[in-house]
């Protein structure tokens, strides 16, 4: 009897987490959901991936369109590489500080994860001093698609 109670509390207790994060995730839905709607009436500011000159050394490919399918490298992972690069961090040292994977902040600088989660988006404003203006720029949020 003792062990269905604990099970009993073990599941209560998981779906009380489970609660918290699908709250969490709404309301960081509810916030994107919001800033669209804010800017849904004005014109792209920014130009396109397509339209941005990205030099490359000589003899090297551009890595954004070496092979098809590639992913291309967003405002968002070029503001967080220049970040990192500033502060002469390793991307391992840079997930550590967000806690992220390392793989996490490989896909965020290269464009294979566009959009992160609401709980990463507050821990770059408050760990890196990233202004909020800033980083919502960054996201692309308001680009047109092709």
């Amino acid at each position: 009897m003792a062990s269905l109670v604990r099970r009993v509390h073990n599941v209560e207790s998981d779906l009380r987490a489970l609660e918290r994060v699908v709250v969490v995730e709404m309301a960081a839905l509810a916030t994107r959901i919001e800033i669209l709607e804010e800017h849904a009436d004005l014109p792209n500011p920014f130009p396109s991936t397509t339209e941005v000159a990205v030099e490359q050394p000589a003899g090297r490919p551009d890595r954004r369109t070496s092979h098809a399918g590639a992913p291309r490298p967003s405002r968002f992972g070029a503001l967080l590489l220049e970040e990192r690069r500033r502060r002469g961090w390793t991307q391992q040292r840079m997930a550590d500080e967000l806690q992220i994977s390392r793989e996490t902040l490989s896909h965020l600088e290269t464009g294979r994860i566009t959009m992160p989660e609401h709980a990463v988006l507050q821990r770059i404003v408050r760990r890196l001093g990233i202004s909020s203006a800033t980083l919502i720029e960054s996201l692309d949020l308001f680009e047109e698609e092709e």
